[in-house]
């Protein structure tokens, strides 16, 4: 069950999980606009860590502007102290889905993707942000064939307090280098 509206946005179905909350298909109750929003659980809202991550993430996005990563819209918190943010929605599908599905991509549409990759990753890093997640479903695939980053959950920021114990990993293992897993 999901909500019906969260801030502006009158929800229509969920579109996703992970591990900093659920993502919703909505529209802009004014505007008409569709966004994907992604909700941090009130459950996890109760604790500074992951209200202080969610912010992160936020504050992330709002760094960023570029065709490979997705926009960020707007952010805030319900009268139920829900905190949201909502982001360009992408009516594709994940670069895992796109894998799964087709099994072998050609050579060229491989190099195609990891350049449109490197350019949402230069465009991160030039705003002191490392993603710390990189993965085929943090990439979501336009019906134009445009790759886009997304999910910052577990970003860095350059020159900033860690939210990260010393020595404690943050991401996926599958796709963590050896030394780290």
């Amino acid at each position: 069950m999901h909500p019906d509206f969260v801030g502006p946005y009158q929800i229509e179905r969920k579109i996703g999980a992970g591990g900093m909350g659920n993502v919703y298909l909505g529209v802009h109750k004014d505007t008409g606009k569709r966004a994907a929003v992604k909700v941090l659980p009130p459950t996890m809202a109760r604790e500074d860590g992951f209200v202080q991550r969610f912010q992160r993430e936020i504050e992330s996005l709002r760094k960023l502007s570029n065709r490979h990563i997705v926009e960020l819209y707007e952010d805030g918190t319900t009268d139920d102290a829900t905190f949201y943010y909502s982001m360009e929605y992408i009516d594709g599908s994940t670069l895992t889905a796109e894998i799964t599905d087709r099994k072998r991509l050609p050579w060229k549409e491989v190099i195609e993707f990891a350049l449109q990759i490197s350019a949402a990753l230069k465009a991160a890093h030039d705003a002191g942000i490392v993603h710390r997640d990189i993965k085929p479903s943090n990439l979501l695939l336009t019906k134009d064939r445009i790759i886009k980053l997304t999910d910052f959950g577990v970003a860095s920021l350059f020159a900033t307090s860690r939210l990260t114990r010393t020595g404690g990993i943050v991401g996926t293992a599958e796709y963590m280098s050896p030394e780290q897993a």
